[in-house]
C-alpha cells in the first residue's frame, strides 16, 4: 500500500505572506491600471492557408458585434457572433476553414460581460482581455449550461484540439447558486493551447461549481498564472499530464482534484484557506510532485489512494505549511519500498521527500 493521506512541514505566517506577493500582479484593475498597447494598434493579421485569406478578420474586438460590457444586459449572443463569424459565407464553428485557416483573437475590453448561456469557443480562437484591467465575464443568476466557457472545439477530441487560448479575463460564477453543478471554463483541450492570467471567482461555500474541468483524457500541458476563489473545486484534472504552474488557491474546498492523470507536477501552489489541497483519492494517479509550493490554514494538504503498485507516488521537494497544519497525520509505503528519504532545515521546509519503489 503506497499511503492513504499526507500533510507535510510548517512554516511561519510571515513565510506565506512573502509568497502571495508574487501573485500580487495577476490582479491589477481599476484606476492604477494602464491602457493596453494592443487594443488600439492597427491589425494587419491575415489567414494564408484560405481562399480570399488577405481579407480574414483576426482581431475582433466584441464590442464590434454587439456586447456593451455594462454588467446589466445579456452579451451572449454578440460574444458568440464574434467568436464564429467567418468571411461571410462561412461560419468557425462548422470545421469550414480546417484547424489552421481561421485565426481569432477575440478581445473583450475592461468592463462586466453578462452572459446568460454558454460561450463556445472553436478552433484557433484566443479569448482575451487587457492584462492590466481584466474585462469581467459574469454568469447571470439564471445562467443555463454546464459550463460558462466550453474551451474547446467539439469537433474535435481532448487529444486533437489544438489552438485555443483564454488569458487576461476574469471569470464570475458568484451570482448563481452555488448548488448548481457548473464549471467556469471546460478545457478539454491538447497541446498548443495557452490559459493563463486569469481569475475564477465562485461563491465560497459552494458544493457544486467548479474553475477548471478536463474531461475525456485530454492532453494539455500547462496552466499557469491562474487563481482561484471559492468553489467546490479549483481544477478537476482528467488528462494525461499536466503542469500547474504559479497557481493560488483561496477558500476552495479542494483546490486540484485528479480523477485520473498518468502524470502531473505542481510549482509554485498557493493553497490557501482550502479543505483539500490536492485530492488524488481516486485511484487514478499515476505520478504527481509537488514543488515550491506552499499551504495555510488547510486541512488536508494532499489526499491519496491506497496502491499496491507505483500508481499513486508523490513526490514533494520545498514545500512549506504554517502552524495550523498538523505536520503528518498519516503514511503509509508502499510494499517493499526500498525509498523514504526526508530532511527537515532550519526554516520549516520539507525536502526530498519521495515515495515509491527504490
Amino acid at each position: 500500500m503506497l499511503f492513504s493521506l499526507l500533510l507535510v512541514g510548517l512554516t511561519s505566517a510571515s513565510s506565506w505572506a512573502s509568497q502571495t506577493v508574487e501573485h500580487s500582479g495577476l490582479h491589477q484593475t481599476g484606476a492604477n491600471a494602464s491602457t493596453f498597447w494592443y487594443e488600439n494598434i492597427k491589425h494587419n493579421g491575415i489567414s494564408p492557408f484560405i481562399t480570399n485569406g488577405k481579407n480574414w478578420i483576426i482581431f475582433r474586438n466584441v464590442k464590434d458585434y454587439g456586447a456593451k460590457g455594462y454588467g446589466t444586459s445579456d452579451d451572449t449572443a454578440a460574444i458568440q457572433k464574434a467568436i464564429n463569424t467567418g468571411d461571410g459565407s462561412k461560419l468557425r464553428n462548422m470545421g469550414s476553414y480546417g484547424a489552421t485557416g481561421q485565426p481569432a483573437v477575440v478581445y473583450f475590453p475592461a468592463g462586466t460581460y453578462l452572459i446568460k448561456s454558454t460561450i463556445k469557443s472553436a478552433v484557433g480562437t484566443v479569448l482575451m482581455g487587457n492584462p492590466t484591467n481584466r474585462a469581467t465575464i459574469k454568469a447571470a443568476a439564471s445562467f443555463s449550461g454546464m459550463y460558462v466557457i466550453f474551451g474547446h472545439d467539439q469537433l474535435y477530441s481532448g487529444l486533437t484540439g489544438f489552438y485555443h487560448g483564454i488569458k487576461h479575463l476574469v471569470i464570475d460564477s458568484t451570482s448563481v447558486p452555488g448548488s448548481k453543478s457548473l464549471g467556469l471554463v471546460e478545457w478539454g483541450v491538447s497541446q498548443n493551447n495557452i490559459l493563463s492570467n486569469v481569475m475564477f471567482n465562485m461563491p465560497i461555500g459552494a458544493t457544486g461549481h467548479s474553475g477548471i474541468v478536463t474531461p475525456g483524457m485530454c492532453s494539455g500541458l500547462i496552466l499557469n498564472n491562474l487563481h482561484f476563489v471559492g468553489g467546490a473545486v479549483g481544477i478537476a484534472l482528467s488528462a494525461t499530464q499536466y503542469h500547474l504552474k504559479s497557481i493560488s488557491f483561496k477558500n476552495v474546498a479542494t483546490a486540484v482534484k485528479v480523477t485520473s492523470l498518468v502524470q502531473g507536477t505542481g510549482q509554485g501552489l498557493r493553497i490557501d484557506s482550502c479543505n483539500i489541497g490536492i485530492d488524488a483519492t481516486s485511484g487514478g494517479l499515476g505520478a504527481f510532485n509537488l514543488i515550491d509550493s506552499s499551504a495555510t490554514k488547510t486541512s488536508t494538504v494532499i489526499s491519496s489512494a491506497s496502491s499496491s503498485n507505483t500508481f499513486g507516488s508523490l513526490m514533494l521537494e520545498n514545500v512549506l505549511v504554517d502552524s495550523s497544519v498538523p505536520t503528518v497525520r498519516s503514511i503509509s509505503l508502499l510494499k517493499f519500498s526500498q525509498r523514504l528519504t526526508k530532511s527537515k532545515d532550519y526554516q520549516g521546509r520539507w525536502n526530498n521527500r519521495s515515495h515509491g519503489l527504490g
